[in-house]
Parts: structure tokens; C-alpha cells; sequence
């Protein structure tokens, strides 16, 4: 599988910095989905969509990468005060006090 950045507005693909090519065969493959989250809003890309492909099309993933929402475990449908879940980012859970001290 390879991982690809492509531009939603023009469908060229990412090949290196501020270089982008029609030809998939030349874009680079970051190889890690994390890899190119990191340089979208590293190099603060927009409009850009990451494309997980395989040797068969029929199996090819499109993703898009929306940087105006944060990425989280669970969001809100609506606004107004709701329970978080434990363990969402940005909600470091506190450890219980023990019966036993530590010495």
C-alpha cells in the first residue's frame, strides 16, 4: 500500500517540497498515514486529501484531511454540557488514589 497526498483543487500529486506532479507513479509515498498528516500541517497544506492505494484500484481509499477540525476520539454532535468519555485527547485521566503509600 502506498500513502499519497493529492490536491483536492487542482489533482495534482505531492512529490517534494513545493513540487507536485499529475504522475502517481512520481509522487512520494510517505508510507505512513502519520507521515502525512504530520506534513500537512507542518508545511500547513490545504486542501489536500490523502489517497491510501493498493495494486487493485477497486480497493484505493480516500481521505480527506479537514485542518479546521481538531482530531479526536469522540466529538460532540451538539453544543451544551455532556459527559466526556474517559480518554479522549486532551483529557488525561488522574490516577485514583492507592490504599497503599508508596514509601
Amino acid at each position: 500500500m502506498k500513502v499519497l497526498l493529492r490536491s483536492i483543487e487542482t489533482g495534482l500529486f505531492y512529490e517534494e517540497i513545493s513540487k507536485w506532479t499529475p504522475d502517481q507513479t512520481a509522487a512520494l509515498d510517505f508510507e505512513k498515514t502519520t507521515r502525512a498528516v504530520d506534513l500537512v500541517f507542518a508545511a500547513h497544506l490545504e486542501n489536500v486529501e490523502m489517497l491510501l492505494t493498493s495494486e487493485d484500484p477497486q480497493f484505493d481509499l480516500i481521505l480527506p484531511i479537514d485542518k479546521k477540525r481538531p482530531l479526536t476520539l469522540s466529538q460532540p454532535a451538539t453544543g451544551g454540557s455532556h459527559r466526556k468519555s474517559r480518554g479522549t485527547p486532551g483529557h488525561e485521566l488522574q490516577p485514583k488514589p492507592s490504599a497503599r503509600s508508596s514509601a
